[in-house]
């Protein structure tokens, strides 16, 4: 086990499909998602299908701006 995350985690980031263009930008929104601070890593939350992966990602960063100012 790496240090610092779960088995789910270290399984999430294996790679499951051989690389194309949709593979590289599914995995691109994949990362993008996990280094968001809300996230931190555990997508369990999220339905991971390649067909709405995208949508989903870009509904979130509007919704979870890191550029957003705190609340408090």
């Amino acid at each position: 086990m790496v240090e610092g995350y779960n088995r789910k985690q270290i399984d999430e980031r294996s790679p499951r499909a051989p690389s194309s263009p949709q593979h590289a930008e599914f995995e691109e929104a994949l990362f993008r998602l996990e280094d968001h601070s809300l996230t931190r890593g555990c997508l369990a939350a999220f339905e991971l299908d390649e067909v709405s992966l995208a949508r989903r990602v870009g509904a979130f960063f509007e919704a979870f701006s890191e550029d957003a100012p705190s609340p408090c």
